[in-house]
């Protein structure tokens, strides 16, 4: 996957998250600090790149367990 794919990727995930907190009302943590916030008040960067959805997810499960992230609702699996 070129870099240019990769940044796509990663700007339509967080693009998903700003539609289900503002359009959804979503009441996950991150949806709510999207709207208290504003979407433009988010950075966010490539941390790695897995193939595989399922790898994905596991890493990314991994990650959130890892650093104890506040506003991601997908904890251990």
């Amino acid at each position: 996957m070129k870099g240019a794919a990769k940044k796509k990727t990663l700007k339509q995930r967080w693009l998903g998250h700003v539609y289900k907190a503002e359009k959804l009302q979503e009441m996950w943590g991150l949806s709510a600090a999207i709207r208290e916030h504003g979407s433009d008040n988010f950075s966010m960067d490539l941390l790695e790149v897995i193939r595989g959805k399922k790898d994905a997810f596991a890493r990314e499960a991994y990650l959130i367990n890892k650093y104890k992230t506040q506003l991601n609702t997908r904890k251990k699996q």
